[in-house]
């Protein structure tokens, strides 16, 4: 008797590489990017969207006259060009007078 060789299950396809060229094997499911490259895509792909879509309520008008969400409302996280200490030396200077004793004449 011969044995037929035929399976029911489908045969895995060759493993494709993933397309950023790091080395490791990409998924189907996962656009044939590799699990560290696919954390990335999402990543990058929610903060574009958080970026485009604010909600009105989450809005902080800055000191630069640019608005952001309040994720992004620190000047460190968006970049602002705003000169904080230029701002808060003419703030002391305006708040603080000169001070100077009259001059007295001496006999």
């Amino acid at each position: 008797m011969e044995q037929e060789t035929s399976s029911s299950c489908a045969s895995p396809s060759d493993p494709i590489l993933c397309p950023n060229n790091c080395g490791f094997f990409g998924n189907a499911s996962n656009y044939n990017l590799c699990s560290k490259c696919y954390k990335d895509f999402l990543r990058e792909k929610s903060h574009a969207i958080t970026n485009t879509v604010v909600e009105k309520k989450g809005k902080v008008e800055e000191k630069c006259r640019q608005t952001f969400c309040s994720i992004h409302r620190f000047a460190e996280e968006h970049g602002c060009s705003f000169d904080y200490k230029k701002r808060g030396k003419d703030e002391i200077t305006r708040d603080n007078p000169l001070v100077r004793k009259d001059k007295i004449q001496r006999f």
